[in-house]
């Protein structure tokens, strides 16, 4: 009864560990020592909710003289249910080449993986192992059920997270709810009218910029994304060919072909959030 209790609870967890070792992650709802200290990083798991699919993203400008530039990349992405995550980023370098970079984020093993593959360039895949000292960990499930909420040192301490991601602002409009590439989707629309740049302000002029944002409560996750900043530029992005089937257990392994190296202290990896967004 214990361990299905522990597979289904959800929640954040304040996490003070005394020893920098490598440590499990303690279930949501433990009591934490009295000397608890408080968290400094955020820390999330996104559970039960797996899918793969591949990000297009499309930009266009447009310049006072008439020229037009337009690009776009790829990014494939996959989660499974345990809340490991991979991305792969492929865009064409200006000599023609493909670039590509990866991702992967393990909360399972607490370790992170990162390379960067293109012609003239050394690959090599970078291993980061974390510890869980100091964080809040938080925990999205689908459905989640109820659970308690304490906040004073050495009780229980469990905070709920909405399984949502959007939130309707004063300025924003709903859009929907509609299908985007077989997936429930809820979208929000957002005008802004500013000014850019003092001669634009001091005459009263102002140009409207536009964002949508749709998101597809089912996986906790944005599917689709518009800007257009109201002077030329525009980004298109969207979340195609999705998948909700559990992806296999080798895709968050890194690739087997390329050397690794442990991440020193002094790598820049350690200084950004790690797990889950």
């Amino acid at each position: 009864m214990l361990i299905r209790a522990e597979k289904i609870a959800i929640g954040i967890a304040l996490v003070a560990l005394a020893s920098r070792a490598q440590t499990l992650l303690p279930s949501p709802g433990t009591a934490l020592p009295k000397d608890s200290k408080p968290a400094k990083t955020s820390y999330s798991i996104q559970r039960g909710m797996p899918y793969s699919g591949i990000w297009v993203t499309k930009h266009v400008a447009k310049f006072p003289d008439g020229q037009v530039v337009k690009d776009q990349n790829t990014r494939r992405v996959w989660r499974d249910s345990e809340g490991r995550t991979r991305e792969e980023t492929t865009w064409r370098r200006y000599t023609g080449a493909l670039a590509t970079v990866g991702r992967i984020e393990d909360p399972v093993a607490k370790v992170r993986y990162t390379w960067r593959i293109e012609p003239g360039r050394k690959a090599i895949v970078t291993e980061t192992h974390f510890t869980m000292e100091d964080y809040v960990v938080t925990e999205v499930w689908p459905n989640p059920p109820l659970h308690p909420s304490e906040m004073t040192p050495g009780a229980t301490i469990v905070i709920l997270r909405p399984n949502r991601l959007l939130n309707l602002g004063a300025r924003g409009e709903k859009l929907g709810p509609k299908y985007l590439n077989g997936v429930y989707a809820e979208g929000v629309r957002t005008v802004d009218s500013i000014c850019t740049g003092e001669d634009e302000c001091k005459a009263g002029r102002s140009h409207d910029h536009i964002s949508e944002h749709w998101n597809a409560p089912d996986l906790n996750l944005v599917i689709r994304m518009y800007l257009d900043d109201g002077q030329g530029f525009t980004e298109d992005a969207e979340l195609k060919d999705i998948d909700r089937s559990e992806p296999e257990t080798t895709v968050f392994l890194p690739p087997e072909d390329l050397p690794k190296r442990q991440a020193p202290p002094s790598d820049t990896v350690w200084s950004e959030a790690y797990g889950a967004n």
